[in-house]
């Protein structure tokens, strides 16, 4: 069984994705990979902040690189949650080069 998340909004579809994954069920989701870049993006950030709390910072930071390829077009205030989601992510794992990155895209995002 496969469900249709495009429709959803982000942080609805954020919700059941986790609850699906902290439920015990097993959801055959789509990959985020197969979603339009801007709903990815959206999906991506929203579940950042699980993965964060949670500790799940490597998958966090793949997800969210993943998302941003392709960033051109984008809204800037979803491309600088998104770099300030990575830059934590970055900073929490001690990788400070990669979070000084984040950051300073973030603020490059943040000023357009």
């Amino acid at each position: 069984m496969r469900i249709d998340v495009t429709f959803l909004p982000a942080l609805a579809a954020a919700y059941l994705l986790v609850f699906a994954r902290i439920g015990g069920m097993v959801m055959l989701l789509p990959g985020l990979g197969e979603l339009s870049v801007p709903v990815r993006l959206r999906l991506t950030v929203a579940l950042s902040r699980f993965w964060y709390v949670r500790g799940h910072l490597a998958e966090g930071r793949r997800r969210l690189h993943e998302a941003l390829v392709g960033e051109e077009g984008l809204p800037p205030l979803l491309l600088r949650r998104a770099h300030t989601a990575a830059a934590a992510h970055a900073l929490m794992q001690g990788d400070y080069a990669a979070a000084t990155a984040s950051s300073e895209a973030a603020l490059a995002a943040a000023r357009r």
